[in-house]
């Protein structure tokens, strides 16, 4: 691997309102090599290759390339000086052919498109990074590895320099991301340069030439991958005061009362294998990456997605999950991650998302009782100490926090015996995030079952009574009560996989 710098970011600074984002980073990428960003959620590791891209503006700070200061004031100037991006979420259009979203913008037009030419023109990419995809065929058809590729071959089509990969395995099989590094490998072998963002730590011990470590928006230490190891980066990773968390609550769960019990769970191309039981009154708590399989283990549950085989059974009885109404009606609850796409109805009032799902409670010969109904929403309200002017207001009106506490709420008043709880404390700030904790808490205090996931790990360990660890949409470890985020962090990341 050649010595030279090829990119230098100097002094860069980004701030969201009062939020520190970054402060003062210096980064440097050589030629041909993999340099790879780490760091806890909220790090800055994908906002400061958004400032690289183009995609967001730096406050302070400088950016030289081939000893050049360049100003990058969105993503058409990074591609003209060969820096592109390939997101997280692949951008193609799925109705058009692999050709025409290689060169979309670009195609050579006269008076017809000369599509022989243009399909010529792609498969000649697609060749540098032997992809067995045909040019002609529609981007719908294929793969979640395969649209990688092109977008791979569509930043190789415009001259790249300095390829940016965010989270570029989250969602491929083991055998997508083995044949990904071999892209990878091709690319610096002919001196193209990467910058590669991922959470998988053992990934990036095997592909990564250097690793910058981000904390807290500041950068930590630059290392070569072969002066280091996987514990090293997390204690960099975390910093020496987030090692140990402090966890109040007292275990109360009834470990000899199965409430809900999941054998040999798997869902196609996303869980393998998944079995587990949850206690009366037990905070059960997932741990894993983003693309891990932690939502698509409870929407499994919920009777969102099908599932390709194994058994789920409620009290010792089989249940199948067809439908969210059927697992309501079996006793099963969820908030989800997305708190206003699916957790709430945004044109409608508090009270009327409080009452939603257990509507027909409030029915008596076929009339609705209105009085029943906005009592006990306002007993809700109080409960949780919604702050609201009226029952009525709009939902879309309240904070985060207390939009969550509705979500909440809606599943208080019909009292289901186990709630799926995916990322209930995201977005909310850490007032709210106090007041959540103490709702799960009581709800487990009363007997309710519930399944805890969150990207902090710190969370997870704070509140739950037993975690379950998953990685690539396998149960890798079960962890007692009080265990060190340490050892969470390292089989979250795959350590168990390396070293």
């Amino acid at each position: 691997m050649a010595e030279r710098i090829l990119l230098e970011m100097k002094g860069i600074s980004k701030r969201f309102g009062g939020t520190i984002a970054l402060e003062n980073i210096d980064l440097d990428v050589r030629y041909g090599e993999v340099h790879a960003l780490v760091g806890e959620n909220g790090a800055g590791k994908s906002t400061l290759m958004n400032i690289l891209y183009g995609s967001l503006k730096k406050d302070s700070g400088d950016i030289f390339l081939k000893d050049c200061n360049v100003i990058i004031e969105n993503p058409y100037i990074a591609r003209k000086n060969g820096i592109s991006m390939v997101q997280q979420e692949v951008k193609l259009i799925p109705e058009l052919t692999v050709a025409e979203n290689i060169f979309f913008g670009r195609q050579v037009k006269h008076f017809f498109l000369n599509w022989g030419d243009l399909f010529s023109r792609a498969d000649k990419v697609l060749a540098k990074i032997r992809a067995n995809i045909r040019s002609d065929n529609k981007v719908k058809n294929l793969s979640i590895a395969q649209r990688q590729q092109i977008e791979i071959a569509k930043a190789l089509s415009q001259d790249c320099e300095i390829l940016i990969l965010d989270e570029p395995t989250a969602s491929l099989a083991p055998e997508e991301v083995n044949m990904l590094f071999k892209i990878i490998r091709m690319l610096t072998e002919n001196n193209l340069s990467i910058l590669y963002i991922s959470h998988r730590l053992e990934e990036i011990l095997r592909i990564s030439d250097r690793i910058t470590i981000l904390r807290d928006g500041h950068k930590i230490k630059t290392l070569n991958r072969c002066e280091t190891n996987q514990d090293d980066i997390i204690k960099l990773m975390l910093g020496t005061d987030k090692l140990i968390v402090k966890q109040e609550r007292k275990q109360i769960c009834d470990m000899n009362e199965e409430v809900l019990r999941i054998d040999k769970l798997s869902i196609k191309n996303k869980l393998s294998d998944i079995s587990f039981r949850i206690h009366r009154g037990e905070i059960l708590g997932i741990a894993g990456l983003m693309g891990s399989g932690r939502t698509e283990l409870v929407q499994a549950i919920f009777g969102n997605l099908d599932i390709s085989s194994g058994e789920i059974y409620m009290h010792g009885e089989k249940y199948i999950p067809e439908s969210p109404g059927k697992a309501v009606k079996s006793g099963i609850g969820l908030i989800p991650e997305d708190r206003k796409g699916q957790g709430l109805v945004v044109e409608m009032s508090v009270k009327d998302n409080i009452t939603l799902v257990g509507l027909k409670n409030f029915y008596k010969f076929g009339f609705l009782n209105i009085n029943k109904e906005e009592k006990l929403a306002k007993n809700i309200v109080k409960k949780l100490n919604i702050k609201i002017n009226s029952i009525f207001q709009n939902i879309s009106s309240l904070s985060g926090g207390n939009q969550q506490k509705v979500v909440f709420g809606k599943w208080i008043l019909v009292d289901k015996d186990v709630l799926l709880l995916d990322e209930p404390t995201k977005g909310i700030d850490i007032g709210a995030k106090e007041e959540v904790f103490k709702i799960i808490e009581e709800l487990a205090s009363k007997g309710k079952s519930i399944i805890f996931i969150s990207s902090e790990l710190s969370e997870v360990i704070r509140i739950s009574d037993r975690i379950l660890v998953l990685y690539n949409g396998k149960i890798v470890k079960d962890l007692p009560r009080g265990i060190d985020i340490e050892t969470v962090t390292k089989y979250a990341t795959g350590g168990q996989l390396y070293g």
